[in-house]
């Protein structure tokens, strides 16, 4: 299975034909178009496909996994694994989605090194409406009827001293 030949071309057809305009609408069409592409090449090909999938999934657990066992991680580490962490959840929830027939929603938080340990809130969100729209998407004020709550609840577990040492700058007090 190609990328470039299965989907690619499709995806800028109708980007170019105005069909897909904004992020979500492109994201979920390379979503679409790939698990189509992907249904329909021979079972030898989904095997070769999933295994380099798990391959490129072990090579970033092992190194994530290395880096984190040289002791506690560093605010920089922390800030990488925020970045990269949507793509290891959202397997994982497709795997579980697919296990259980359910959908399923991921919120987490806490200090965020990349603003200067302030807390925030993150959340991923398998399962789409017949509108083509996430939980979250498809709710109106969702940040103000579930991420904030959240959020104030995790100002009672990580104190102004905690967020403050997980700033990016931080530097400790020489002992």
């Amino acid at each position: 299975m190609n990328y470039d030949t299965a989907v690619r071309s499709q995806i800028k057809e109708r980007i170019e034909s105005g069909l897909l305009v904004t992020k979500n609408e492109k994201l979920m069409a390379v979503r679409e178009l790939t698990k189509a592409a992907y249904e329909v090449v021979p079972p030898e090909i989904q095997s070769l496909c999933k295994a380099k999938a798990a391959e490129e999934h072990e090579a970033k657990a092992s190194v994530m996994l290395s880096e984190a066992a040289t002791g506690t991680p560093t605010n920089a580490q922390y800030a990488k694994a925020l970045e990269e962490c949507i793509s290891p959840i959202s397997q994982f929830l497709d795997v579980i989605r697919q296990l259980s027939g359910w959908e399923w929603t991921v919120i987490g938080g806490g200090p965020d090194p990349r603003l200067s340990g302030m807390l925030n809130v993150s959340s991923y969100h398998t399962g789409v409406n017949q509108s083509g729209l996430t939980w979250k998407q498809a709710t109106s004020n969702f940040t103000d009827k579930h991420l904030n709550p959240y959020l104030s609840y995790l100002g009672m577990v990580f104190t102004e001293d905690d967020r403050k040492k997980h700033a990016l700058d931080y530097v400790p007090p020489a002992e």
